[in-house]
C-alpha cells in the first residue's frame, strides 16, 4: 500500500473525520459490551479476578495491565457496583473500541476514502481475536488499543517520514509491550511496514528510522523493566520453559505450520485472504509481503510457548495493517459483506460458551496447562519454572473451586 503518494476520495477534515472515529469506537465498545461474558479463557482470566479481588498488582507478567484493571475497577466499576468480571469485560470492550477507532483514523491518516476506511474498522473489529477478548476476561482487550496507537503512529510514520514519529512508534509500542508482552515485536511489524510502504525514500533513510523505532522500543522496554524490578516486583518469561539447541529448532518445525493455521490463518480470516490476494497486485505485493514476514517472529515464539489455542491473540498487532491493506485491494462491496459475515461468525463462536463458568471444564483447561507447563520446563531442566508453574495452577485450581462454590 504505497500510499505517500495517493490523495483522499473526499476531502480531508480532520474535525468531521475525528467525530466519525469516536462514533464508530463508540458503535464497536456498546456492541462489545452487550456480548460481553462470564466464562473465563484459560488460566490468565482466573489469574486477573483473583489479583483484583485481593488487591495484588504483581503479576510477574504485562506489568502494566494489572493497574490499569485495578484502577478502572475502583474508579468506575465498584462505584456502578459492576462484579469484578463485569469491570473487566466493561473496560475491555471499552478498549477495544478504542482501537477500533484508531483503525478508521489511521485509514485516513493513509488517504482511504471514508468508505473503505469504515470498512477496514469494521473488518478489523468484527475478527474473532478483536471480538473475543474484547468481551471476556483477559489481557488482551486491554492491550489492544496501546498496539493500535502504535499502529496509528505508523500511519503517520508512513504519511510522513521522519525520526521523530519513528521514535513516538517505537516509544508507544514499548508501551504496549508493558501491557502485554507480546507487544514485543510491533516496532519491527510497523518498521517492515514502513519500509514497504515508503519505496520512494532511500534505503538508508528507511532503515535508519526503522533502526530508531526499534532501539526506542528496547529502550523504553528496558526502562520500564528496570523500573518493576525497583519497586521489588517479579519479572517473569515464560521463555525459561523453551527447549535449548536441536530440541528448540525441532519443536519449531515441527510445529510452526499448525501454529501459523491456528493462531493466523484462521482467527484472523478473512484478513490473511485478503493480503494474499494483495500479493497478485504489483502495487500493493510490498506490503502484503512486510506484514506476513512481520508475522514469523510472532508465529515462532507462539509455536514454541503455547501449549493451546490463544486464538490469535499474540498476533494482534497485524490486525489492523492488514485491514487497512484488504480496504486498499478488494471491491467496497466484497469488504462490507466479508466485514458482516465475520462479524456474525465472530459472535455466533465467541458466545457459544456464553453462560456461568463451567469450573470443571475450566479445571481440566487448568491440568493440561499445568502438564504443557511443567513438562516443558522439565525437560528444559529449569527447576525453577517447574515450580512457579505448579504454584500458578495450584492458584488458578483453588481459585476455580471457590468461584464454583
Amino acid at each position: 500500500m504505497s500510499t505517500q503518494t495517493a490523495s483522499p476520495a473526499e476531502p480531508a477534515n480532520g474535525c468531521g473525520d475525528g467525530r466519525i472515529a469516536a462514533l464508530v469506537g463508540l458503535l464497536a465498545a456498546l456492541i462489545y459490551t452487550a456480548l460481553g461474558q462470564t466464562t473465563l479463557h484459560h488460566n490468565d482470566g482466573h489469574r486477573i479476578l483473583e489479583l483484583l479481588t485481593t488487591g495484588e498488582l504483581d503479576f510477574g507478567r504485562h506489568h502494566l495491565a494489572t493497574p490499569l484493571i485495578y484502577a478502572f475497577h475502583e474508579v468506575v466499576g465498584a462505584p456502578l457496583g459492576l462484579q469484578p468480571h463485569r469491570s473487566v469485560t466493561l473496560l475491555n470492550a471499552l478498549s477495544s473500541g478504542v482501537a477500533v477507532a484508531l483503525v478508521f483514523s489511521g485509514g485516513r491518516l493513509l488517504a482511504l476514502p471514508r468508505a473503505r476506511a469504515g470498512a477496514a474498522a469494521a473488518l478489523f473489529g468484527a475478527c474473532y481475536p478483536v471480538l473475543f477478548f474484547a468481551t471476556l476476561v483477559e489481557f488482551h482487550g486491554v492491550f489492544l488499543p496501546w498496539v493500535t496507537a502504535s499502529f496509528w503512529l505508523a500511519c503517520r510514520w508512513i504519511r510522513r517520514d521522519g525520526f521523530s514519529v519513528a521514535l513516538a512508534v517505537g516509544a508507544t509500542a514499548g508501551v504496549a509491550t508493558q501491557v502485554h508482552s507480546m507487544g514485543v515485536f510491533a516496532s519491527g511489524l510497523f518498521a517492515l511496514w514502513f519500509w514497504a510502504s515508503r519505496p520512494d525514500l532511500a534505503r538508508g533513510r528507511r532503515a535508519a528510522q526503522g533502526v530508531a523505532a526499534i532501539a526506542t522500543h528496547a529502550l523504553v522496554f528496558l526502562a520500564c523493566t528496570a523500573y518493576w524490578q525497583s519497586l521489588g516486583w517479579s519479572v517473569g518469561s515464560a521463555l525459561g520453559a523453551l527447549p535449548t539447541g536441536a530440541a528448540l529448532w525441532d519443536k519449531l518445525w515441527s510445529g510452526i505450520a499448525a501454529t501459523t493455521w491456528r493462531e493466523l490463518l484462521l482467527p484472523f480470516a478473512p484478513l490473511p485472504l485478503f493480503a494474499a490476494w494483495a500479493l497478485s497486485r504489483p502495487s500493493e505485493r510490498p506490503v502484503a509481503i512486510a506484514l506476513f514476514a512481520g508475522c514469523a517472529p510472532y508465529l515462532a515464539l507462539s509455536t514454541l510457548i503455547l501449549g493451546v489455542s490463544e486464538h490469535g491473540a499474540y498476533l494482534a498487532a497485524v490486525a489492523a495493517p492488514m485491514a487497512l491493506l484488504a480496504a486498499a485491494t478488494a471491491p467496497l462491496q466484497l469488504l462490507a459483506a466479508a466485514a458482516g459475515l465475520t462479524a456474525i461468525v465472530s459472535a455466533g463462536l465467541a458466545l457459544a460458551d456464553m453462560g456461568p463458568a463451567d469450573v470443571e471444564r475450566h479445571l481440566t483447561t487448568n491440568e493440561l496447562e499445568r502438564r504443557l507447563r511443567v513438562d516443558a520446563a522439565t525437560a528444559a531442566g529449569n527447576a525453577a519454572a517447574v515450580d512457579a508453574w505448579g504454584a500458578w495452577c495450584d492458584g488458578c485450581a483453588s481459585w476455580l473451586r471457590g468461584f464454583g462454590e
